[in-house]
């Protein structure tokens, strides 16, 4: 019996739902300055705000970010400090969920130490230094220290608690007895210990080379003063080595029979001993040697003779100095040498040492006999050398050869080095032989031979070197992964950021050497590293080694005007350039050790004066004409400064 009514109409609209509060929070990569911080994933959640607060009442923010991941990374914070940190999840079409809590502690910031150079570095012992340059979080809990060991070994040995203070130079002098001419490596060490922590901290390694052990150096030389019952024994200390004092006397004998010792004499300084020995019997020939005693050792010089006169009518004949010289030293021994009446007969004898042969004896520059043996009829002095030259050892292995041209590259980098002439790195390479291929990964605090590897490899590009110069700089690289090298490698992978970054999702480098970035330093090792055959590698490294010679040669060596007049027993600074300047210009001294190129000394002694006598000798019409002379005197005289001044 109604109509209907008309339609009423009402808008309503449903409650947003709210968000799952985040769960499983945890941090993770904690460091001494950041952390990262992680949740589990909230179904329909769009992102996530991530709040920190230095206090756990979160009332003190230190900041606020917006991720739509599920974890955030937290940097820039101070070390071993408890951080308070929440989250919560936000979506568009649903109600925030509740802020979850965590807290994260950073870890303690460790102690630094800097590894100094060492001093006093003798035969035997060296001073190491080092500097505690940073606490950390450790307070008192460190030792400071130092470890050692010869190069090429794996076992290194412990110098602990040096010392406890921060920011001093540390000083230990090792007196245990180091061995001679021998490579070292040590680091200055750093232990720290508390309830919480405990480990060591090295600094970075640096080497040093003990001095070649050398003994005194003693020549017996010609008697004088010959009479029918007594002579002047003589005989020099030319030089004392590694050792401050030593003991010296005379050994005679008529020949055959036992010898008799004079009074031992002890020296500080070199130089000429004499000894007047009186009581002989007349025309009898006599063997005498000068002997010298030092540290609980005692060396014999060669032997010499003479023979008294005969009889009163016969004590003023005259006597005449044989001298004998091998050239090289070590090419071998002679014999027959000393002082002789006129007309003696005489056979002087030349024996080669292992590895050398015999040449030729000669006197000045003329050329007497093949002979091993020489016999003459004394008439007068007689200065005598005996010629031996080195075996030559061929060589039928390519790998000895290349080995040898390594050799040969090493010293040619040495000796620019000593010049100031910086070695590109590619060049090092040729004879360090770095690890082809990086098979492991690497990260900050490593120490090993990767490590050094990684850094050659770096130090070939100049956008990604670790260092311009010091610990890390071309030729300088270490086996420590420190600082300098993690900066190293991240400009490393943000350089080649497609290939090492990006399969990561990442836009900035690391500095941790996984993966991507070893295939990355595998393939650029590659363009450096080629594989040639062992006649390649020979060709290759021989040419490397000409193109070194030819830079060295153009680098003067010595630029010094020579003021004074020297000569033998000579000391100071002149007579060291004088030694650099004779082996720079083809008068060796000698070829290895004391006086030898890079090891010059201050001493003017026995090597020193053959040097100049051959300088003298090549220049004759300057220096010894003028004053009538047809040998070198060895005395470094006005015209023999105006000569090498000149050039």
């Amino acid at each position: 019996g109604y109509h209907d009514s008309s339609w009423a109409e009402q808008e309503v609209t449903t409650d947003k739902e709210t968000l799952a509060t985040p769960t499983n929070l945890n941090n993770t990569s904690v460091e001494t300055n950041s952390f990262q911080a992680n949740w589990d994933l909230v179904t329909n959640a769009d992102q996530y705000e991530v709040e920190l607060y230095s206090d756990s009442d979160y009332t003190e923010r230190l900041s606020d970010k917006t991720t739509e991941n599920t974890f955030q990374s937290v940097s820039g914070l101070e070390s071993n400090t408890t951080y308070y940190w929440r989250v919560k999840a936000t979506a568009t079409n649903y109600h925030n969920s509740s802020w979850a809590e965590n807290s994260a502690t950073t870890d303690k910031e460790k102690p630094s130490v800097n590894t100094k150079e060492a001093t006093d570095v003798d035969h035997e012992s060296a001073k190491l230094h080092g500097e505690l340059t940073n606490l950390g979080d450790f307070g008192e809990n460190i030792d400071l220290g130092f470890r050692y060991r010869k190069d090429g070994e794996a076992t290194w040995i412990y110098i602990d608690k040096v010392a406890e203070n921060v920011n001093i130079i540390q000083v230990y002098e090792d007196s245990i007895g180091l061995d001679s001419n021998t490579n070292y490596e040590y680091q200055a060490v750093v232990k720290y210990d508390d309830l919480e922590d405990s480990g060591q901290i090295e600094g970075v390694t640096k080497t040093f080379t003990t001095e070649e052990k050398t003994e005194p150096e003693i020549l017996t030389l010609e008697a004088k003063e010959i009479t029918r019952e007594s002579v002047l024994l003589r005989g020099e200390l030319a030089g004392l080595g590694n050792y401050l004092k030593a003991n010296l006397y005379f050994q005679y004998r008529e020949k055959e029979k036992a010898w008799v010792n004079t009074e031992k004499k002890e020296r500080m300084e070199t130089g000429i001993i004499e000894k007047k020995i009186e009581g002989l019997d007349s025309n009898t020939g006599y063997e005498y040697r000068i002997v010298v005693e030092y540290n609980g050792e005692t060396d014999y010089a060669d032997i010499l003779s003479f023979t008294t006169s005969r009889s009163l009518g016969r004590i003023f004949r005259k006597a005449y100095f044989i001298t004998l010289k091998a050239i090289p030293k070590e090419g071998g021994v002679v014999s027959g040498g000393g002082t002789y009446i006129e007309g003696t007969k005489l056979t002087v004898s030349a024996n080669p040492n292992e590895g050398y042969n015999f040449l030729y004896w000669k006197e000045g520059r003329e050329k007497i006999t093949e002979e091993i043996q020489y016999s003459l009829t004394v008439k007068k002095d007689h200065d005598l050398k005996a010629i031996f030259e080195k075996k030559v050892i061929e060589i039928k292995e390519p790998e000895e050869k290349i080995a040898l041209l390594k050799e040969k590259i090493t010293s040619l980098i040495t000796q620019l080095r000593e010049r100031g002439v910086e070695i590109p790195t590619e060049i090092e390479m040729l004879t360090k032989e770095p690890e082809l291929i990086f098979n492991r990964n690497l990260r900050i605090g490593d120490t090993n031979d990767d490590v050094k590897s990684l850094q050659i490899t770096l130090n070939l590009d100049p956008e990604t070197k670790v260092a311009e110069t010091g610990p890390g700089s071309p030729g300088f690289e270490t086996k420590y992964f420190g600082p300098l090298t993690r900066r190293a490698v991240i400009r490393f992978q943000e350089k080649y950021a497609s290939g090492v970054l990006a399969p990561w999702n990442l836009t900035s480098g690391t500095g941790y050497v996984g993966s991507t970035t070893r295939e990355k330093l595998n393939e650029i090792l590659g363009d450096y590293e080629k594989e040639l055959s062992g006649e390649e590698k020979i060709e290759f490294l021989e040419k490397q080694i000409s193109l070194l010679e030819e830079q060295l040669e153009e680098i003067p060596v010595v630029d010094v005007v020579f003021t004074q007049n020297l000569s033998l027993g000579s000391y100071g600074k002149e007579v060291k350039l004088l030694q650099q300047f004779l082996n720079s210009q083809g008068f060796l001294l000698v070829e290895t050790g004391p006086g030898s190129p890079g090891n010059e000394t201050t001493y003017f002694g026995p090597l020193t004066r053959e040097a100049v006598i051959r300088f003298q000798e090549k220049y004759a019409e300057d220096i010894l004409e003028p004053l009538e002379l047809e040998k070198g005197t060895g005395f470094v005289g006005e015209l023999t400064r105006k000569k090498l001044n000149k050039l």
